[in-house]
């Protein structure tokens, strides 16, 4: 009987062992499968890092591109503008040397005109 007892004991033990040792399996298996869904997380997390990376190397070229055509576009209108002031400076010139000569112009034909008549008018004192 004590050899029954004995080996009773010795599978309860080893029964008792083999829980233990499942209920670990169980434990690293859940674990395994754990670490698997991280580094998938981190994998797809990586990716959208990269992706939001090269989105936002596009978005400095974009805004890059954006200041240097509106740099380009003021500058051309301020040559635009110093070209209107130059011909606008021209325009007055020309419109002040017109005046100028328009009005030499009526004084040397006032003086024509005075010089016209006055030959043209008979002479008071040869006559008397």
């Amino acid at each position: 009987m004590k050899k029954s007892l004995k080996k009773r004991k010795l599978t309860e033990g080893l029964s008792t062992k083999e829980l233990e040792i499942e209920a670990k399996k169980q434990v690293i298996e859940k674990n395994t499968d754990l670490k698997y869904e991280k580094n998938i997380e981190i994998s797809s997390l990586d990716a959208n890092f990269e992706n939001i990376e090269k989105r936002q190397k596009s978005i400095k070229t974009e805004i890059q591109e954006t200041v240097s055509e509106l740099d380009r576009t003021r500058t051309q209108k301020q040559d635009m503008s110093k070209e209107f002031q130059k011909i606008e400076s021209e325009k007055n010139s020309a419109t002040k040397e017109l005046e100028e000569n328009s009005n030499k112009k009526e004084s040397w034909l006032d003086i024509f005109e005075m010089r016209f008549q006055n030959k043209n008018k008979p002479n008071n004192s040869r006559t008397v």
